[in-house]
């Protein structure tokens, strides 16, 4: 939510849908929990966020051809299906 308000400011985020409303829910935890929780799992999160850095470094220098953006986006899709067999 940080980087997207600030690209966007207030007359921006005044334009944006329910998605977005609904995938930045967590921004408005207390930061001491999350200070918290990444102190616990520093490790994990590290490891999570290389993973996420390297695939988005993936999807930017595919951005003109679109075959890791097509893959990747497939790959989602199916996992979302995966997590919504359980949670729907």
């Amino acid at each position: 939510m940080d980087t997207v308000g600030s690209a966007a400011q207030g007359e921006g985020l005044r334009m944006a849908g329910r998605g977005l409303v609904d995938t930045t829910r967590l921004a408005s935890s207390p930061a001491d929990v999350w200070r918290d929780i990444c102190l616990t799992n520093a490790d994990a999160i590290g490891d999570a966020l290389d993973c996420f850095i390297a695939r988005l470094t993936q999807l930017r220098g595919d951005l003109r051809r679109g075959d890791a953006v097509e893959a990747i986006f497939s790959a989602a899709a199916k996992w979302r299906a995966e997590l919504m067999k359980d949670n729907h």
